[in-house]
């Protein structure tokens, strides 16, 4: 049985089609692979970073919280000073002598006490 040059060509014409359609899809397949590992890494590296940031909110809060307490008590501290130097401050204006001294050191360090007791910033 004797095969024609034609047949022979297509064949082979046959043959290279359906290996370029296999090559095609391997490599396809081969963009699929690397798209999914980058997908599957931003996913899991987005959860690591929302964890992180989670567990850092968490520890500012906690931080906040502690040191509320202390703030507090600062804050009370210096307007029991306040009053005090104000106090002082209207004793001295009054011509009270130990109120004087008092005041007459404060100035000299700086410090500048209103007798009305109105705060300045």
């Amino acid at each position: 049985m004797a095969i024609s040059h034609q047949d022979r060509d297509k064949e082979l014409d046959d043959r290279t089609a359906n290996e370029r359609l296999r090559h095609d899809k391997i490599r396809g397949d081969s963009f699929f692979v690397p798209i999914l590992l980058l997908t599957l890494t931003l996913v899991l590296l987005s959860c690591f970073q929302l964890t992180q940031l989670s567990n850092e909110n968490e520890i500012l809060q906690a931080s906040k919280l502690s040191q509320e307490t202390t703030y507090n008590d600062a804050k009370k501290v210096r307007l029991q000073l306040n009053s005090i130097a104000t106090q002082t401050a209207k004793l001295a204006k009054m011509g009270n002598p130990n109120a004087q001294v008092v005041m007459d050191a404060l100035n000299k360090r700086g410090i500048t006490v209103n007798p009305d007791g109105v705060e300045s910033n």
